[in-house]
C-alpha cells in the first residue's frame, strides 16, 4: 500500500491472515527501549513520561474516535455528542500531566513527533512520486513513440 517505508515481513501464522512479525520495527522499539531505559535510570524517572504518553494516546484515541463516528460511519451528532464527555475528561488529564513535560515527558513528545516526521515525509514523498509519475505518463503521447522506437 506505500503507506511506509517497505520493511520485510514474516506472515507468522497460515490460518491467521493479520498475524505479522517485523523485525526491522522490533530492533527499533528493542534500541529505544533500551535508550529510554538507560536514559531515564529509574522507574520514578520514567513515570513522567508514561503518564504524558498515555494521557496524550487517550486524547488522541477519542478524536479519531469521534472522526470515524462522522465521517466513516455517519452516525448523527447526538450519537458522537456522548464521546464529547470523554474529550473533556481526557483534556483534564492531559492537561494536569502538562507539568510533567519539563521532567521526562518531553522524552514521549520527542519520540512521537520524530515518528510522526518520519510517516509525513514518506507519505508527502509517495503523493509526490506518484504525481510525478502520472503527469509523465500523460505527457508521454503515442504520437512520439515511433521516434523513440527508432532512435
Amino acid at each position: 500500500m506505500e503507506r511506509s517505508v517497505p520493511f520485510k515481513i514474516w506472515h507468522t501464522s497460515k490460518t491467521i491472515e493479520g498475524q505479522l512479525y517485523v523485525p526491522t520495527i522490533n530492533y527499533i522499539l528493542m534500541i529505544l527501549t533500551i535508550a529510554v531505559v538507560a536514559g531515564f535510570q529509574t522507574g520514578s524517572n520514567i513515570t513522567n513520561a508514561y503518564g504524558v504518553t498515555v494521557c496524550s494516546v487517550m486524547v488522541i484515541t477519542t478524536v479519531l474516535y469521534m472522526f470515524v463516528l462522522h465521517y466513516a460511519w455517519r452516525k448523527p451528532w447526538y450519537f458522537i455528542l456522548p464521546f464529547g464527555i470523554f474529550m473533556i475528561i481526557d483534556l483534564y488529564t492531559l492537561s494536569a500531566n502538562v507539568l510533567k513535560v519539563p521532567s521526562g515527558g518531553w522524552v514521549a513528545i520527542l519520540i512521537g513527533s520524530g515518528f510522526f516526521i518520519l510517516g509525513f515525509c514518506w507519505f508527502f514523498g509517495q503523493l509526490q512520486l506518484r504525481r510525478f509519475l502520472k503527469n509523465h505518463a500523460e505527457t508521454t503521447g503515442l504520437n512520439t513513440l515511433p521516434q523513440d522506437l527508432v532512435s
